[in-house]
């Protein structure tokens, strides 16, 4: 959190002035009225001042606009779009940015909605081609959340859950599980051992999957599925990945052929029963890396990573088995 509002483009900045490719993703919500506050990417030359940078920043602004500009100790805009309903204090947003190249494709997305606004733009006058990540504002106070780098990016523009929906969340189906919308939340509201799955989304090969899980019991375990295909009615009835939360204390990433083999497991720093965890995890070609940290916790963020090569493509899920549980802000960004 900032809570400073000025207009010295207050930042923070972390990461390898030798990051070059990679997808950028995490919340920010202004919490004064006016000014703007976002996320930096390709930067080098840090310093206080408003523009004192050499590099990128996208974010959203007061004005109601998702914004993506060039800093060189000064302001270069490059492309303003519309957010349908305007910027809102006191709103979280999902901001995306994939830079490959020249080329950034950028997003914006309202917590628990699924409209998104985005767009990719190739900077003719690109000369920042590596650098750090950060977060900055500017006439007003921030605060974000959930920040995470990935490697790659593509120019397309991330998928988002349905999960705000009125109804059952379009494009989604369930095998077994009693499942319902409520709010921001998709919800299965039933504890068995059939390993109730909700399949739907993207086919995709390599990606970035995003989203917060809340296992609403003492026992079991609840998370994603990734590369799903074949899926049935039973407890590891489809063909893919499960990482996820154990209410034991752990996170753990796993495959489903019809049969269940543990592939890693770590520790997790929080107790995960009836508590929001966020869920980071980076798929790219054989390799699965799972990251987990309590959602509004500076609690470490644990991690477990593994190199598998069973399944190289399929559809997003959640699943949960010997335990309620709900979902809330899935995102997959393809890398």
């Amino acid at each position: 959190m900032n809570s400073t509002d000025d207009s010295e483009g207050d930042k923070a900045v972390t990461g390898s002035p030798k990051w070059d490719n990679y997808t950028l993703q995490g919340d920010v919500q202004m919490t004064n009225s006016g000014g703007n506050a976002g996320l930096n990417f390709r930067v080098t030359n840090p310093a206080a001042g408003t523009d004192s940078l050499d590099g990128y920043y996208m974010g959203v602004d007061s004005d109601g606009n998702l914004d993506l500009g060039r800093e060189s100790y000064g302001w270069a805009q490059l492309q303003v779009m519309a957010i349908p309903g305007g910027v809102s204090t006191g709103v979280w947003y999902h901001l995306t940015v994939q830079a490959v190249g020249c080329t950034f494709t950028v997003s914006a997305q309202p917590a628990g909605s699924t409209t998104v606004t985005g767009f990719t733009y190739t900077d003719s006058g690109c000369t920042y081609t590596a650098g750090a990540v950060g977060v900055r504002s500017f006439n007003t106070a921030a605060k974000w959340r959930d920040i995470t780098v990935a490697v790659g990016g593509t120019s397309t523009l991330p998928y988002y859950a349905p999960f705000a929906a009125v109804t059952a969340p379009s494009g989604w189906t369930t095998y077994a599980g009693t499942w319902s919308l409520s709010g921001e939340d998709y919800i299965n509201s039933v504890s068995d051992t059939e390993g109730d799955k909700s399949i739907g989304g993207p086919t995709s090969g390599n990606f970035t999957i995003t989203g917060d899980v809340d296992i609403t019991s003492s026992s079991g375990d609840a998370g994603f599925l990734v590369r799903a295909t074949d899926p049935a009615v039973g407890a590891d009835s489809v063909d893919g990945y499960y990482l996820g939360v154990d209410a034991a204390g752990f996170i753990e990433i796993g495959k489903e052929s019809y049969g269940w083999t543990l592939l890693a497991t770590a520790p997790l720093n929080a107790a995960p029963a009836n508590t929001w965890i966020h869920l980071t995890a980076h798929i790219v070609g054989c390799q699965i890396r799972l990251t987990a940290q309590p959602v509004n916790s500076s609690t470490p963020a644990n991690d477990v990573t593994v190199t598998d090569c069973s399944f190289s493509s399929g559809q997003i899920g959640v699943r949960s088995y010997s335990t309620p549980a709900q979902w809330r802000y899935v995102s997959v960004t393809p890398n």
